[in-house]
């Protein structure tokens, strides 16, 4: 019973953060074509669709399309939310099953600042998280480096948390990526993460973002910690986007 009664509490401090109106005079629907530019352009409807490709260990080779990798997100909404004290423009990110044919029922409060794309929290049906992350310092150059700590829906659970804090560093400022039918010019976002704890394996991941476009790629390689070896594995290249554009002058 006290279990029910915290979820319900949890879903209408989430209506009521929604319906709310903020002291900066924004209004949540007020504007339908709210946007915002940076390491990731946020405006609803917008969308990411990425292909995997399996890559040879020995020379990082493409050998084949790896289909079950496939990726899509989107923006399927925006708002505007209090949060510690301040207002903010916020665009709920989601990502798309394609098995599924929808985006998945929980998203992630996103929001473009003069220093970066930053997480303000997650929504949920039995859940809702408040509580502003960094998850990608832009502007940046070479050699930095920052924290992310990035929130998780938890399936079984039904609750928002934070699993890990990972340390990001920009490997390049001025990189160039090849997808299939376009080449971008980006920043290379680098970390290392654990796979189990019964894989001897973590995963070397590097992120192309361009500027207004968002991510255009990441390869992904196999890292042996002890002895620093790195063998490629797959990379996702972006094969379909939409960014929505109210203004006149990118």
């Amino acid at each position: 019973m006290r279990r029910m009664v915290q979820s319900w509490t949890r879903i209408l401090l989430a209506v009521l953060l929604v319906l709310g109106c903020s002291e900066s005079g924004l209004k949540p629907g007020e504007d339908n074509d709210r946007e915002q530019w940076g390491i990731l352009p946020l405006r609803t409807s917008n969308i990411w669709g990425y292909e995997a490709y399996r890559l040879n260990r020995n020379t990082g080779e493409v050998e084949g399309r790896w289909t079950w990798g496939d990726q899509q997100y989107g923006i399927v909404g925006d708002t505007v939310l209090t949060v510690e004290g301040y207002d903010y423009e916020v665009f709920y990110f989601s990502y798309y099953g394609l098995q599924e044919q929808a985006y998945y029922p929980y998203k992630r409060l996103y929001t473009n600042d003069s220093d970066g794309l930053w997480c303000l929290g997650g929504m949920a049906m039995g859940d809702t998280l408040l509580n502003k992350t960094l998850l990608y310092k832009y502007p940046i150059q070479r050699g930095e480096t920052f924290t992310q700590i990035f929130p998780r829906y938890n399936k079984y659970d039904e609750a928002w948390c934070y699993p890990d804090t990972i340390i990001y560093t920009c490997i390049d400022d001025s990189a160039w990526f090849h997808t299939n039918t376009d080449s971008f010019f980006c920043v290379v976002y680098n970390y290392q993460v654990e796979q189990a704890e019964d894989v001897s394996a973590w995963l070397d991941i590097s992120e192309y973002y361009c500027h207004n476009i968002g991510c255009v790629g990441k390869i992904v390689k196999s890292y042996y910690p002890y002895s620093g070896e790195k063998y490629p594995k797959y990379k996702h290249i972006l094969a379909r986007h939409r960014i929505l554009n109210n203004r006149k002058n990118q």
